[in-house]
Order: C-alpha cells, then structure tokens, then sequence
C-alpha cells in the first residue's frame, strides 16, 4: 500500500491462497497510518476484485485473539466469526465472508 498523500509505502494488503482451496484476506498498515480507515479501504478493493471479478464463493481471513482493530475492519466488510482456534501461546478467530451473488 502506498499511501498517495506522502508517497509512502506504509503495508500490504491482498488475497492470497490457502491449503484446502480457500482465498484469504490479508493486511497490514503501519502503526502511524493506524486510525484512518485505510485498511478498510484497502481490503473493500480486494474483496470486490474478489468477489466481482474473480466470482469467489467466500473469503476467509483470520486475526489473533486480542486485536480488536483488525476485528473491526473485518466486521465492517461484513465478515463474520465462524470460529476460534484456541494455541498454547496464540489464539486466533477465523472469519469468513460469503459472495451473496453465488
């Protein structure tokens, strides 16, 4: 992602594939560029590629217990939670979005 106003590579965000055939969602912004929206704006492009233009049935993502700001931008795009897989050191909630025109 590069953010237009500064000209600045400030993270990522995409889709990528998963064991099993699945398509993910991934992002990251920059702590300082944290708060603005920007990986909402960024991860709606990619989901509406997704669903639009490459006619997914769903896509999934998943983000560690505890970081509310990437639940949020999830919920936002209308990802819902279908599960938590719970690890001795790590825990994750694992989210998926369904295409309403499949």
């Amino acid at each position: 992602m590069i953010y237009k106003a500064e000209n600045r590579y400030i993270g990522r965000c995409g889709l990528h594939p998963v064991p099993g055939g699945a398509v993910g969602l991934g992002f990251y912004v920059a702590k300082a560029y944290w708060g603005r929206g920007l990986a909402t704006e960024a991860a709606r492009v990619f989901v509406d590629y997704g669903f639009q233009e490459l006619k997914l049935p769903r896509i999934i993502s998943s983000v560690e217990v505890g970081n509310a700001a990437s639940v949020r931008v999830l919920q936002k795009l209308g990802f819902r939670c279908v599960r938590r897989e719970e690890g001795e050191r790590r825990s994750f909630d694992h989210f998926e979005l369904r295409n309403s025109k499949t």
